[in-house]
């Protein structure tokens, strides 16, 4: 027997919503979770039961904008009767992102959030993008010495009357803390105050919807208990999945080296986003993209049957070079990366003069190529992604003669690419010019 409170201007969700949850307790799932996910949902009758109310079109497709590549949506049916209310009565929703300054560059995987929040603040809700310097003092001390600024009595005061509104039993039900506590490993103190402290945020905010990752779920839930707990209409939840890197597998991470920077060169970031997997591509056009789904979902259907996917990828690297660069910038990449992919030598590539012994003849010294390719150690990755992408769509390694050049020749100035012999640890993308010396 399932008891519901109703609470006033609840809203009706259709019987197929509660399905999964009623049939995991006819398995014999334990009462008090299930108790405790069914506080989610509020459940009024229907005029009709076996179907869902009819939404209006400009709602249905706030929706499915807002569900676009997103992991999930809490609570569906409150978050339809928000949109249903701001779509009568003109108001615009609040839709907060918290984001603590914990690095000073940023990767495309970090826009996939903020691309659902300019999606939602183009439907013309109110976004809020909340720099969190107060919760980054308060974040995970793991590996860090560095002592934190003192908090002044009022903050104290705050924290204290806070706290007073969430147990430690609820605390502790956030995944890591178990699994730290299960194991004896240490839990500060402060660390506990963290989701009091973004959870407030909402309450402060007075946030209709909050967006994070799917790592921060436990964290936006306090938020919207906070919000009861203040007398305030809870707030919906919104996680975007982390973005797979570029080997698809783990998250992008600057760390693991599978990253794509938005302030890379625009060749750079051409080059790499050529390099990822046919089926990566449309999850990056998923999260990344700005294209509408239908449209996706029409160039999808191009290329299952038949077309070449590389020009699909061509399209989403030049979408997001623009972004980030220009237009312009996106035309120079594309021809930078066909001219370095066929083995061609590059416009803007750097020369180093080498100084040759008056009368000799052969390549510079190793210690003059060392010296010089370390200068150009960054282009000869990017060299290497350019190629594997351009094998990866069926193209074919440059012939070894192109890629070899010839021997300088003292009192002559000759172009010499890597690979010869005595420039092995030079750069593939460095133009030398051999003179003789003096």
């Amino acid at each position: 027997v399932f008891h519901t409170r109703l609470p006033p201007n609840s809203h009706a969700v259709a019987p197929n919503t509660l399905h999964p949850l009623l049939k995991q307790a006819q398995h014999g799932h334990k009462g008090a979770s299930l108790t405790a996910r069914l506080a989610h949902f509020s459940i009024l009758p229907m005029m009709d039961s076996n179907s869902p109310v009819e939404l209006p079109d400009a709602v249905r497709n706030a929706l499915a904008i807002t569900k676009r590549g997103c992991a999930e949506l809490l609570v569906e049916a409150d978050w339809i009767a928000k949109l249903t209310r701001s779509h009568q009565t003109g108001q615009p929703l609040r839709i907060k992102l918290g984001l603590d300054p914990t690095a000073p560059d940023i990767h495309i995987g970090h826009t996939v959030v903020l691309n659902k929040l300019r999606q939602l603040q183009d439907l013309g809700h109110t976004v809020i993008f909340l720099i969190g310097d107060f919760t980054s003092r308060i974040g995970d001390p793991s590996g860090r010495n560095a002592t934190r600024p003192p908090l002044t009595i009022e903050q104290i005061k705050t924290m204290i009357r806070l706290a007073a509104k969430y147990t430690l039993a609820r605390l502790l039900e956030r995944d890591d803390f178990t699994k730290r506590f299960k194991e004896g490993v240490p839990i500060a103190m402060h660390e506990l105050l963290y989701p009091l402290m973004q959870g407030f945020d909402s309450v402060a905010l007075k946030s209709d919807l909050e967006l994070g990752g799917t790592d921060q779920k436990f964290n936006l839930l306090v938020g919207r208990e906070l919000q009861r707990e203040y007398g305030q209409e809870p707030q919906c939840i919104l996680t975007m999945p982390l973005l797979e890197g570029l080997d698809g597998v783990e998250k992008m991470s600057k760390s693991k080296g599978n990253y794509i920077g938005i302030q890379e060169a625009p060749a750079t970031m051409f080059a790499k986003l050529l390099s990822i997997s046919d089926v990566l591509m449309w999850r990056y056009y998923e999260l990344l993209s700005f294209r509408p789904m239908s449209e996706i979902a029409a160039l999808k259907a191009e290329v299952e049957a038949g077309r070449n996917p590389k020009d699909a990828k061509v399209m989403l690297a030049r979408e997001l070079v623009t972004r980030f660069h220009s237009a312009s910038a996106a035309d120079a990449a594309e021809a930078d990366f066909a001219l370095r992919a066929s083995g061609g030598i590059p416009d803007d590539i750097p020369q180093v003069q080498l100084a040759l012994p008056e009368g000799g003849a052969g390549a510079a010294s190793g210690a003059q190529a060392g010296r010089a390719g370390a200068l150009h150690r960054r282009r000869r990755a990017h060299d290497r992604t350019a190629r594997r992408a351009h094998r990866r769509h069926g193209g074919r390694r440059p012939h070894p003669q192109t890629r070899r050049g010839h021997r300088g020749v003292a009192g002559r100035q000759t172009q010499v690419r890597a690979g010869d012999a005595g420039l092995s640890r030079a750069s593939p993308g460095c133009l030398w010019l051999i003179s003789p010396a003096g």
